[in-house]
């Protein structure tokens, strides 16, 4: 078996059947497609009994109590035959050439990880997330730390090497969100190469029907600062304390300006408050981390740090 893709689900109704159908029309031969229903509420069961009942042979599923997405992914990983193994997101689809490309370009280059690009999908338009980083991957994080710089934390872009996982028992970790940056960047540490296809394959939708927690302004984006504490304990002594900083800076900076209604207004200020006091504990340079020097120019950054630096003022608990 080349290539096992786990789908966690709960409650995608709406989007299901475009999420398995683009992956029974994927191209590479020899994979299996890993459904795990976590407890959904609605018509997912059904729709995922239908596909398993009519491609048996490529779906399989299983139904578990509700115990949220990482739960479910390790449920799927388990089960998983594989040689490498991809996630999507129930809500998702992808490229019919997604892996593909990816399990050419990760055997090719006899690597344990291989990333593609991505687009942004609201339902009318499509937002291409650009790539870069063309010299420093094809190397791994040891030789070449500068490619954390320019990779994704979002585990569904990647195909992971099986005995990666298996042998260094890495697992998704109960967050409610940040639950992929831990696993991906977990991963890329034991990885003895990372390649990148540049190409957009997956197509990740953004939804505004108020049950992702990706949308809008969220409570659960402290979480960001322990995944980052368990992260630069992960990393201690095997790479400069610089480029952990670089993605603590990156995913909260994102968080900064995330969309906020009024409701969430001192929801996002105490957050803000209390990022400036993480930073100040997590790294005493942080304000020389090249990540400014990189992001300066870049439509959201340019003024965006000079209008939310003033606002430390106190300690916010």
């Amino acid at each position: 078996m080349k290539v096992s893709i786990i789908v966690p689900v709960y409650n995608t109704e709406l989007y299901l059947r475009e999420c398995l159908d683009s992956l029974l029309n994927q191209t590479i031969k020899n994979y299996e497609v890993i459904v795990i229903d976590d407890g959904s509420t609605d018509n997912s069961l059904k729709i995922i009994k239908e596909y398993h009942e009519k491609h048996p042979k490529i779906i399989k599923y299983k139904s578990i109590k509700n115990g949220g997405v990482s739960n479910a992914r390790n449920v799927g990983i388990s089960m998983a035959k594989g040689e490498y193994i991809g996630f999507v997101d129930s809500d998702d689809y992808i490229d019919k050439d997604m892996y593909l490309k990816l399990y050419n370009k990760a055997t090719l280059e006899k690597s344990d990880i291989a990333l593609c690009g991505y687009y942004k999908s609201n339902g009318k338009e499509l937002e291409l997330c650009k790539m870069q980083g063309n010299n420093e991957f094809g190397s791994s994080i040891k030789k070449n730390p500068e490619l954390i710089k320019y990779s994704y934390a979002f585990a569904a872009v990647h195909l992971f090497k099986k005995e990666l996982i298996d042998k260094n028992k890495i697992i998704f970790e109960d967050y409610k969100i940040f639950e992929d940056l831990l696993f991906t960047y977990k991963s890329y540490k034991h990885a003895n190469k990372i390649v990148k296809v540049f190409e957009p394959l997956y197509y990740y939708r953004t939804r505004n029907d108020g049950t992702s927690v990706t949308q809008g302004f969220s409570k659960n984006y402290t979480q960001i600062f322990d995944v980052m504490n368990e992260l630069k304990e992960y990393y201690k002594g095997y790479i400069s304390q610089e480029y952990i900083t670089y993605l603590a800076l990156k995913h909260i900076f994102i968080r900064f300006r995330t969309k906020t209604s009024l409701k969430k207004l001192i929801t996002k200020y105490k957050f803000v408050n209390k990022a400036f006091k993480y930073l100040d504990d997590f790294d005493s340079n942080w304000k020389e981390n090249s990540f400014f020097e990189s992001h300066k120019k870049s439509k959201h950054f340019s003024t965006l740090y000079w209008i939310i630096a003033p606002m430390k003022v106190g300690t916010t608990k």
